[in-house]
């Protein structure tokens, strides 16, 4: 079976988190895009503080890349994002570490 993001949206992205569950991959054909360069933030809010308000909402809105990480047990969560830059002269303007 030959499967594509247009062929079958919903399979593709099931096939990306299913660690091997789905079935075996024999071969795979990958298109690349340019490197870009990123400009990444990382923070620690509480849980209910990222389900209060429309903190949830701003960050996949605001960046293009974004990853949230909830940790029940302790209230808290990480909020990684990060958006392209043109340089590294401008994510270290920005505030990011060289």
């Amino acid at each position: 079976i030959t499967v594509t993001q247009e062929s079958d949206p919903a399979l593709f992205s099931a096939m990306a988190p299913s660690m091997g569950v789905f079935g075996v991959v024999v071969e795979m054909e990958v298109q690349c895009v340019p490197s870009q360069i990123l400009e990444a933030r990382y923070e620690v809010i509480s849980f209910d503080a990222l389900v209060s308000s429309s903190a949830f909402e701003d960050v996949m809105e605001k960046n293009k890349y974004a990853r949230v990480v909830v940790y029940p047990s302790i209230n808290k969560a990480t909020i990684w994002t990060a958006n392209p830059v043109s340089s590294v002269e401008d994510a270290v303007a920005n505030g990011a570490t060289d």
